[in-house]
């Protein structure tokens, strides 16, 4: 069986690489992506030490920077070793739920991480989200290996994961907690002696600081500073938790729109310039976590609200964008419309979830991984790219949700089998609906962004003046200006000067702070 997904992933990654390369949305760099490329490229040239405290994880730079070495500064070799990463992330789910689950959930849980379009998304893309599925499928497969012959060397190779994926997010340290557990149990059950729990958690602690401290040795060595990986997670606590916070990607205002290199170079700014002196990358970090701490204490009701939004967003199908928009790239690329999202799955992981807490002590790390990152979605927002680590343990529980249907209908136990499968279809069709505070958000202005940039990419003219008439329609208050601009100039190199020069006005004068005239004949 192991065979079945291992082929399937082949192949509905290859298709998907040779549709993705074939079409415009190969070699976009927003946001991220060009932060990283460009990141890469510099490490690549010989900076291997760069000047400043890290402030993204730096794992994926260095190694894309490692791949551009071998080949040059091209793409493609770094995104198929991606998706052939996706592939072992699938054999993982597999050999998880060989431990878990029946055979027929196996097979089923390893089929849809196989086929899961959001993941396939992820791994094709210039970008660190695939690490994260990764190795918190790595965890918890070592964690599980542990349980069935408590060999230090799997409890380490489990350490060894979570710090390599703190290099990629640092949020990743709570995969610790379940390891913690999962030793505790281990030795409870065998009867570990003293000096057996000293060793075995020693090695669980020595692996995660291993992969923690070549950063923190670096960052000491520019700086002057001990930051353990990035000085970045004070900013990201703040966007999720100060007072412009609504469960989604919302910078302050002192930010704009800004790219990332730019927005961290404005946090900083506005932290020195609030506390009167020139502050570091470290420092600033501290103070924004700081601010953020206090903004969520002092408004308690606010901060049950936003974490509802956010859980809402956990447990939804919609993939909030970061640096790419899921839904356009449905559009562009039509069969990933027959790859399932997480909709489809996720009626069966809580049914899978429910039907393991009467008993929970043979799922009790994947449970624990599964609320590890749960908790890190509600600290920080609702992005696609934040949540795709579950997405692997999610897929365990759902294949025991099947395999419990077909369980209950198998011994005749027709109402049973019924209720069951009424509830994960009641829990799927939820997963569907927009999540809370989604029409507060300005994704149908995103979206029409990136289809304009599209639309750019292919010489569609047309098709980019509806795009930019579509991005003007549902634009935010601070970006109307900047969409009257666009539009202005496009019509203004095809010839249409009068109603160019009326959204060139509108521009203006939205610029400069008056009311701007209506730019329609």
């Amino acid at each position: 069986m192991l065979c079945r997904v291992i082929a399937v992933a082949v192949a509905v990654r290859a298709a998907y690489a040779f549709a993705y390369l074939s079409s415009p949305l190969a070699g976009q760099s927003r946001a991220d992506q060009g932060y990283y490329r460009d990141w890469a490229i510099q490490i690549a040239g010989g900076d291997l030490l760069g000047r400043e405290v890290f402030e993204q994880g730096p794992l994926y730079a260095y190694g894309l920077a490692l791949v551009y070495r071998v080949f040059g500064a091209r793409d493609e070799p770094a995104l198929a070793l991606q998706l052939a990463a996706g592939v072992a992330t699938s054999a993982l789910v597999y050999a998880c739920a060989r431990r878990l689950v029946s055979a027929r959930g196996t097979l089923f849980a390893g089929l849809a991480c196989a086929a899961f379009g959001p993941l396939v998304f992820y791994e094709c893309m210039v970008m660190k989200t695939f690490l994260s599925p990764l190795f918190t499928i790595a965890v918890v497969y070592l964690g599980l290996r542990y349980a069935e012959d408590a060999r230090a060397r799997w409890l380490a190779g489990a350490g060894a994961a979570v710090g390599l994926a703190c290099l990629v997010r640092e949020n990743h340290v709570l995969l610790a907690v379940p390891l913690a557990v999962q030793l505790a149990a281990v030795g409870r059950a065998r009867g570990f002696g003293a000096r057996r729990w000293l060793a075995h958690g020693l090695a669980l602690g020595a692996a995660i600081a291993a992969m923690i401290a070549p950063a923190a040795l670096r960052n000491y060595a520019v700086s002057g500073e001990w930051v353990a990986v990035t000085a970045g997670g004070g900013e990201v606590f703040y966007i999720a938790h100060g007072p412009h916070a609504n469960g989604y990607f919302a910078p302050p205002p002192f930010v704009g729109t800004a790219g990332p290199a730019q927005q961290h170079a404005a946090f900083r700014a506005e932290a020195s310039r609030r506390l009167g002196r020139e502050v570091s990358r470290a420092e600033s970090s501290r103070y924004w976590a700081r601010e953020a701490a206090r903004e969520a204490i002092a408004h308690p009701a606010r901060s049950a609200h936003l974490a509802l939004v956010k859980l809402s967003g956990l447990l939804n199908d919609f993939e909030a964008p970061s640096d790419q928009f899921y839904a356009v790239t449905r559009v562009e690329l039509p069969w990933l419309r027959a790859l399932p999202t997480f909709g489809w799955v996720a009626g069966l992981g809580l049914l899978g979830i429910a039907s393991v807490l009467r008993a929970p002590a043979r799922f009790a790390l994947p449970l624990l991984a599964l609320a590890a990152h749960a908790l890190s979605f509600v600290l920080t927002f609702d992005f696609g790219s934040f949540r795709a680590g579950m997405i692997p343990v999610w897929l365990l529980f759902a294949g025991h949700g099947a395999d419990r249907i077909a369980e209950l209908f198998a011994a005749r136990r027709r109402a049973a089998s019924a209720a069951a499968a009424l509830f994960a279809a009641a829990v799927s069709a939820l997963a569907f609906r927009p999540p809370l505070d989604f029409d507060r958000m300005p994704f149908a202005y995103e979206r029409a962004v990136l289809e304009m940039e599209l639309s750019i990419a292919r010489g569609d003219d047309a098709a980019t003046e509806q795009h930019l008439r579509d991005a003007l329609e549902h634009a935010p208050a601070h970006r109307k200006a900047e969409a009257h601009r666009a539009l202005g100039q496009l019509l203004e190199e095809t010839g249409r000067a009068d109603e160019a020069e009326r959204h060139l006005r509108a521009a203006d004068e939205l610029e400069s702070g008056a009311r701007p005239p209506d730019p329609s004949p």
